[in-house]
């Protein structure tokens, strides 16, 4: 995790620097109520690790159920209703990883987080345009595999988004973003280990950090 960490705040930095240090020589690029725009790029995941584990019935303190943090790619699509306020949906590559207990793998989740967001932009400060929004995620499981628990299931689950971040336009139909995203989810998980049914109660609640490029058209 420390690995995919410095890498978002290496790119975010780069992306940063690079774009401010010409801020000065950039028109004013708000965008135009009725544009669309697309945002494309890396989304790293990092979930929470709180779950209460329950085997064969009886508590299981010792257990826990926790996914692995994930880096997958990102893809938005969005549309202003007027300069400063977007609407945006949320897309991406399917991402994969391992459910662990204390470092076993109990089994893995394949699935994606379609989401819808409303975004308020602030537009006063020329190429650098913070914004803040809330939106829902609807995370699907496409499929849940075996490992140490036999018949896994996943149910898919819905989420509460709270979102900040920001656009650095080179034009006023070209720049980079990053955004902070906290989602508040939680799901629950079953299946058998020795043939005892076990069963998990999982707080998602990943921060979800993206950085890449817009496109305004």
């Amino acid at each position: 995790m420390h690995k995919i960490s410095h890498f978002f705040i290496a790119a975010s930095t780069m992306a940063i620097t690079f774009l401010s240090a010409t801020h000065a020589a950039w028109a004013d690029n708000r965008p135009e109520a009725g544009s669309w725009f697309t945002q494309n790029g890396a989304v790293i995941i990092n979930y929470e690790r709180k779950s209460s584990v329950t085997l064969d019935g009886s508590p299981a303190p010792s257990l826990e159920a926790a996914p692995a943090d994930d880096l997958t790619l990102g893809n938005a699509l969005g549309y202003y209703l007027t300069p400063n306020i977007s609407m945006m949906l949320v897309l991406g590559v399917a991402a994969e990883t391992s459910v662990n207990s204390h470092g076993t793998r109990l089994g893995k989740m394949n699935y994606g987080a379609p989401s819808i967001v409303l975004d308020y932009h602030f537009t006063r400060f020329g190429a650098f345009q913070p914004f803040v929004g809330v939106g829902a995620s609807w995370i699907h499981i496409f499929e849940s595999k075996d490992d140490l628990i036999t018949n896994l299931e996943i149910d898919d689950t819905f989420g509460f988004i709270l979102r900040a971040g920001a656009e650095v336009m080179i034009s006023d139909k070209f720049g980079a973003f990053f955004a902070v995203n906290k989602v508040f989810a939680s799901t629950e998980a079953y299946g058998l280990v020795g043939g005892d049914p076990i069963h998990a109660d999982i707080d998602l609640d990943p921060w979800i950090f993206q950085v890449g490029f817009v496109n305004r058209f």
